[in-house]
């Protein structure tokens, strides 16, 4: 797992292991949640991704507001601000499509992991799932933490009974 924060702009790139086919990245973007992503800090996001193409690594990625534990303290007091976030990026990540094999949740909770979090009623994570499906694209899988939670982003039904 490596770990960056899309607001420091100067970490160093490394890898830990040569060996590694796959890795996960997880990067920070709580540093935003109170309005866009900054240009310097996309770029920062899509040198991060062509390193890691460049050394022939698949990626899993997680993109977070929390890093820590905290996320109901670090996310964005909107949804828009999410679904901006989400569209900015899409764009960074459809350019690396072919070296992606999966994206980990819809940005919010502690530590990016879909608990935690004040967007987290079927309302919220339809709306956030599409936003992520269409920034994204079709053709990277998304991972959502809970079975619950999948369903509750490709279905209208608000029961979840029986699972």
């Amino acid at each position: 797992m490596y770990t960056f924060d899309a607001a420091k702009t100067d970490e160093p790139l490394y890898l830990a292991c040569k060996e590694e086919e796959l890795v996960l990245l997880r990067i920070g973007i709580g540093a935003f949640r109170t309005g866009r992503i900054p240009q310097e800090s996309m770029a920062w996001v899509r040198k991060i991704l062509a390193f890691f193409r460049d050394q022939k690594k698949g990626m899993i990625l997680r993109f977070a507001y929390d890093l820590e534990g905290k996320g109901l303290e670090r996310e964005p007091g909107s949804i828009k601000t999410v679904q901006e976030h989400m569209r900015q990026l899409g764009a960074a990540i459809r350019e690396f499509s072919e070296d992606i094999y999966v994206v980990q949740g819809i940005l919010i909770g502690n530590w990016g992991e879909m608990h935690g979090s004040k967007f987290l009623d079927q309302e919220y994570i339809r709306k956030l799932y599409a936003a992520w499906r269409k920034a994204i694209g079709p053709d990277i899988r998304i991972a959502l933490r809970k079975p619950s939670f999948c369903r509750m982003a490709v279905t209208n039904k608000s029961s979840t009974r029986g699972i």
